[in-house]
């Protein structure tokens, strides 16, 4: 995503939201390492089983060797290396001086710093000063924000990206608020892929039946353990759709409960009835409100099963937000074909980023260089000391990097 916005005039008789506009690039990079590497078969069939063709990236992946840089003395052969060529684009990202934005990251900082930058070091506090030096510009975890800061009900990618679309698209429409609007640059790729539903992966733990049209298990962890043989929808529209249902359904029922609780009450300080018969009148209401709420939910979920889900707002414009054309999407192609390519995955990263600056712009400066940590309560703070000093492979780094990155790292740390 690029680094450039604007904000245009708000609309007169619509509200006095402003449109903050970017305008975004997207770039895959099909990656082969060159020597011999361990893989995992879950990661491999998980990867198969959103789209990814590892016969296209055996053929045309390209080569890079991790660990530290590889010294060649002929300029020519340096400029057509191609493990060259992919450390140069890394460098280039680090001399921008830009913020970095990652949606649960640690795992994807190592990765970027063994791959294209040098051989990790032993101690993480190493790591963690070389990476303050590496990332003038402040490193950004939006699952870590979303999860501490703002509190969200669920805090994985998909689920954060189509809520807050949504939310603008909304905004938009309306123009009450402020809104983003996204140019995109380059057409997001689309997967095309056909699948048959097979059987339960595991037939002798069926999930526990709720009466939900949706996959519960996906809706709070983006996660299911069927995948794609899930036989509940793990759609986000129907999902968010029906969370807002729930919401208003309780909300209702509370203040309905609330106002017959009232009325037996006042019957009873006006008509003088004696306290028994007016606790059989409460527990009467209260009795026929759990009848009304059971109705209710039969109702909501008789008409969720029989009727065709629709968005609760218009498609999206291509000038708001872009993804994999529906067009080309085969007709039963699952939800995780939509949502997991490597640079859809780094779009709703971007755009998850945008709003909770719009939303919240102290977060810049206050929850910068903290990176979520899975299954704990507190962030990994990213940050130099004088008991951690940045590791020899960086230090021999950077003396090799070009002076306007130096001349950045500088300026950050005399801030």
């Amino acid at each position: 995503m690029s680094d450039s916005a604007e904000n245009t005039d708000s609309h007169e008789g619509l509200g006095d939201g402003k449109e903050t506009r970017f305008l975004v690039h997207n770039f895959t990079f099909l990656m082969l390492r060159e020597d011999d590497y361990v893989v995992s078969p879950k990661s491999m069939a998980f990867l198969v089983d959103n789209g990814f063709d590892f016969n296209k990236q055996f053929q045309d992946g390209i080569l890079y060797k991790p660990g530290n840089d590889e010294e060649i003395a002929n300029p020519v052969k340096a400029a057509l290396d191609s493990n060259h060529i992919m450390r140069s684009i890394f460098h280039h990202v680090l001399e921008r001086n830009v913020p970095v934005c990652l949606h649960n990251g640690l795992l994807d900082l190592l990765f970027l710093y063994q791959s294209f930058y040098a051989e990790l070091p032993a101690q993480l506090g190493s790591f963690n000063a070389d990476l303050t030096e590496m990332f003038p510009g402040g490193l950004y975890d939006t699952k870590y924000i979303a999860e501490f800061v703002t509190r969200e009900k669920a805090s994985f990618l998909a689920y954060l990206f189509r809520k807050y679309e949504r939310d603008h698209l909304e905004r938009n429409l309306t123009k009450r608020k402020d809104y983003l609007c996204f140019e995109i640059q380059q057409r997001l790729p689309s997967i095309e892929k056909k699948d048959t539903p097979l059987p339960s992966v595991n037939p002798k733990r069926p999930a526990l039946d709720t009466g939900k049209p949706y996959c519960e298990q996906y809706a709070a962890h983006g996660y299911c353990n069927e995948g794609r043989h899930c036989h509940r929808t793990h759609d986000l529209d129907l999902i968010l759709d029906e969370v807002d249902v729930e919401s208003t359904a309780g909300k209702a029922t509370r203040r309905r409960k609330r106002q017959k609780m009232m009325e037996a009450k006042k019957a009873l300080e006006s008509d003088g009835t004696s306290q028994s018969d007016s606790v059989s009148g409460m527990q009467a209401a209260a009795g026929d409100d759990k009848e009304e709420r059971k109705t209710n939910l039969v109702e909501m979920s008789t008409a969720v099963s029989t009727a065709s889900v629709a968005p609760a707002l218009p498609p999206s414009s291509p000038a708001i937000i872009s993804g994999p054309d529906p067009k080309t999407m085969s007709a039963d192609a699952s939800l995780f074909e939509k949502y997991h390519s490597a640079c859809f995955d780094a779009y709703m990263t971007g755009f998850i980023f945008a709003h909770q600056c719009l939303e919240y712009p102290s977060h810049r400066e206050e929850h910068r260089n903290r990176m979520y940590l899975m299954g704990k309560q507190i962030p990994l703070l990213l940050s130099g000391s004088n008991f951690s000093k940045t590791s020899k492979n960086h230090q021999q780094k950077r003396s090799r990097l070009k002076p306007a990155y130096l001349v950045n790292v500088k300026e950050e740390a005399g801030k």
